[in-house]
């Protein structure tokens, strides 16, 4: 295929990316995908086999995104990384901004009940997520210990999905700084 045919399957799934990440994967139709990235639903299948394969897609770029934002950082590793990363992920913008924040804090607990390829995509994603934490936690912020990574992330999603579903913003920042904190005092 060309390269108009990559930036447009490209386009496709950026923005199906998005639309999954803000409303998620059940409440956006291939229709609502293509009329985001200005075309027309017949071309969807020149691109992909069915949604689920668009799914899955959607879902690993919004990994590779929050690669880039973890650990696309100067700081590679150790307590700079951690303070800035723990900044970086718990903030009001992220809270705002849904189709452009985390895959995981988005579509999580949505993923528990997907099977075949999409669900495989978020597997892989979220594992390789918590194996880059480990890796930049260094052994010195408990990196080598079994879990703590994982433990990291989860209370970082959760305090996202936390502050999102509160309307209140002081209870929301509230949230994010008492998860901040406890990332850099744990």
């Amino acid at each position: 295929m060309g390269k108009k045919h990559d930036a447009t399957h490209a386009r496709i799934v950026r923005e199906a990316s998005r639309l999954f990440r803000e409303r998620g994967t059940a409440e956006v139709g291939v229709v609502d995908v293509m009329d985001a990235a200005g075309l027309t639903r017949g071309g969807f299948y020149a691109h992909f086999k069915n949604k689920e394969a668009l799914v899955a897609e959607a879902i690993t770029l919004g990994f590779d995104d929050a690669r880039t934002n973890l650990f696309g950082m100067p700081e590679n590793e150790g307590a700079a990384w951690l303070a800035r990363a723990a900044k970086r992920y718990l903030n009001e913008s992220h809270v705002d901004a849904v189709g452009d924040g985390c895959v995981v804090a988005a579509l999580g607990t949505e993923m528990a009940r997907h099977q075949g390829p999409a669900r495989i995509a978020f597997e892989r994603g979220l594992a390789d997520i918590v194996e880059g934490i480990r890796a930049r936690l260094g052994e010195a912020l408990g990196g080598h210990k079994p879990g703590r990574a994982a433990a990291l992330f989860a209370s970082w999603v959760g305090a996202i999905q936390l502050a999102r579903l509160t309307r209140d913003r002081a209870s929301c920042r509230g949230i994010l700084s008492a998860a901040r904190h406890a990332t850099l005092h744990a």
